[in-house]
């Protein structure tokens, strides 16, 4: 019985051993935008577009839903926009977000990347990926907002800095 109780702890213990999430960020470096144009992705739930924009707002960047057209080309979305939607925006914010069932619905993967307004360089990005243990139950809304909060990390950093240097 001892041996049985072990070998289900080991199963155990390897089984969850590899369900973390992952999440990976490249930030803003130098400047963040001061308004960014939300590209709709009609096939993502609603709610996300609402994190966003909640997101933005608390790094006091003003934001602006346009449509877009996400096509998944070569394992990767490519996206139609219509340029007179984007005139008054410093920045571009895309997104994708899949969910998956087991036991109750979660988040199993979301994505957010913003560009130029041209679409030519990635400024920043943001992506998380649960692993497959109990921790893949989080709350969507509020993964959203620390991946968009993350983006941000570096340059409040610096311009906190700066503040201090100036301070002294």
């Amino acid at each position: 019985m001892k041996a049985f109780k072990t070998a289900l702890s080991v199963a155990a213990v390897v089984t969850l051993a590899g369900c973390a999430a992952k999440q990976d960020v490249s930030r803003f470096e130098v400047e963040v935008p001061k308004t960014v144009c939300i590209a709709e992705h009609r096939d993502v739930k609603e709610g996300v577009i609402t994190a966003l924009e909640e997101a933005f707002s608390k790094h006091n960047v003003q934001t602006k839903v346009i449509t877009a057209n996400y096509v998944l080309k070569h394992q990767a979305y490519q996206t139609d926009l219509n340029p007179i939607d984007t005139e008054s925006c410093n920045a571009v914010a895309f997104y994708v977000a899949n969910w998956h069932w087991d036991l109750a619905l979660y988040m199993s993967y979301a994505n957010i990347w913003v560009t130029d307004v041209n679409q030519e360089k990635t400024i920043a990005q943001a992506s998380y990926r649960t692993g497959g243990g109990l921790d893949k139950f989080i709350d969507a809304k509020s993964k959203i907002i620390e991946l968009v909060d993350s983006m941000f990390q570096q340059v409040e950093a610096q311009q906190l800095e700066k503040k201090t240097k100036q301070a002294i």
